[in-house]
C-alpha cells in the first residue's frame, strides 16, 4: 500500500475531530503541504499549512515555526491573511488560515500580463497598508514577493507566508544577518551580504512589485548567479520603452528602488503624487 495513502487518511481522520473536512492539495513544500479544508465551526473554506516533522530540521521546528505562529497571531488587518489555529501531533504541525480564492498576485499576472495604474495602484495601497501595520507593530516580512501576496477576493490583497518574518523590538539590534527572501526581490545590501535594516529590505521588494505589476516582468534577471543579479542590481534601473508608464508611476519606483539611506520608509508612500492621483481615479469609478 502506498504510505502517501496512510498519511492522507490520517491527516483526515485527525482533522475532522477539529471540525475540519479536508480537500484537494494547493501547494507544497520541501516538508510541508496546503490542503484546502472546510470548517465547520467557521462555516467556510479554510487553508491548511502541513509540516511533517520528521521532514523539518530541528531549528525550524523549536525557532522558526513558533516564531512565525507567533508573529501572524498578534498581526490582525484586513490585508493580511488571518490566522485561525494551529495544532500539534506527534508527527506534524497544522496551521488553519484563511483561504484565498482567488489565487495569487503572481496567478493573477501570469493571466493579465500587466495591469493598468490604476488596479496597480489599488493592489499596491492595500499591501502599503498592510505593510505600514507590520512595521507599526515592529513586524518585518522579509519575503514579499508576488507569490506571498494572495486574493482573497478579486479586489482584496492580503499579505501571506511569515516564514521568514522577524519581530524588531529592541532598536539597538535592528539590523539582521540572516539572508532570506527570493533572488529577484532581495536589496542591493543583502545581495552584498551587508548586516541590513529588514524594514528597508521589504520596502525594496514592494518597488519590485510595483515594477512587476506595471511591466509584467521583474526589473532584474534573477536567472543566472548572484554575482550576475547584483551586477545588474548595480547598473541600476532600466524601464522597458515599449509600455507607456506615467512619470509619476516611474518616479516612484525610482524612489523606493535607491541605496538603503535615502530609501524611503513605508510610510510615505502614501504621500506620494502616484498613489494620490491613482487612488482617486478608482474611487470615481467606484462612485
Amino acid at each position: 500500500m502506498d504510505p502517501s495513502s496512510n498519511n492522507n487518511r490520517s491527516n483526515s481522520q485527525l482533522l475532522e475531530r477539529f471540525g475540519y473536512k479536508i480537500g484537494k492539495k494547493i501547494g507544497v513544500g520541501s516538508f510541508s503541504s496546503v490542503r484546502l479544508a472546510y470548517s465547520n465551526q467557521r462555516k467556510c473554506s479554510v487553508a491548511l499549512k502541513i509540516i511533517w516533522k520528521d521532514r523539518a530540521s530541528i531549528l525550524y521546528q523549536t525557532y522558526f515555526l513558533p516564531r512565525e505562529i507567533d508573529i501572524v497571531k498578534s498581526l490582525q488587518h484586513p490585508n493580511i491573511v488571518k490566522y485561525y489555529q494551529s495544532i500539534e501531533t506527534n508527527r506534524r504541525f497544522i496551521i488553519v488560515m484563511e483561504y484565498a480564492e482567488y489565487g495569487s498576485l503572481l496567478d493573477l499576472m501570469a493571466k493579465k500580463k500587466i495591469l493598468s495604474e490604476p488596479e496597480a495602484c489599488m493592489y499596491f495601497h492595500q499591501l502599503i497598508s498592510a505593510l505600514e501595520f507590520c512595521h507599526s507593530s515592529k513586524v518585518a516580512h522579509r519575503d514579499l514577493k508576488l507569490e506571498n501576496l494572495l486574493l482573497v477576493q478579486e479586489d482584496c490583497l492580503k499579505i501571506g507566508d511569515f516564514g521568514f518574518s522577524r519581530k524588531c523590538d529592541d532598536p539597538t539590534s535592528i539590523y539582521s544577518l540572516t539572508f532570506c527572501g527570493s533572488n529577484a526581490y532581495i536589496s542591493p545590501e543583502i545581495l552584498h551580504q551587508q548586516p541590513y535594516n529588514p524594514f528597508c529590505a521589504d520596502v525594496w521588494a514592494c518597488g519590485v512589485i510595483l515594477f512587476a505589476m506595471v511591466f509584467g516582468d521583474l526589473p532584474f534577471d534573477d536567472s543566472g548567479s548572484i554575482r550576475h543579479l547584483t551586477k545588474l542590481v548595480e547598473r541600476g534601473l532600466v524601464f522597458p520603452n515599449q509600455i507607456e508608464i506615467s512619470v509619476e508611476c516611474k518616479s516612484l519606483i525610482q524612489k523606493i528602488m535607491t541605496p538603503e539611506p535615502i530609501r524611503p520608509k513605508v510610510q510615505s508612500i502614501f504621500e506620494d503624487s502616484w498613489m494620490i492621483k491613482n487612488s482617486n481615479i478608482k474611487e470615481e469609478e467606484e462612485e
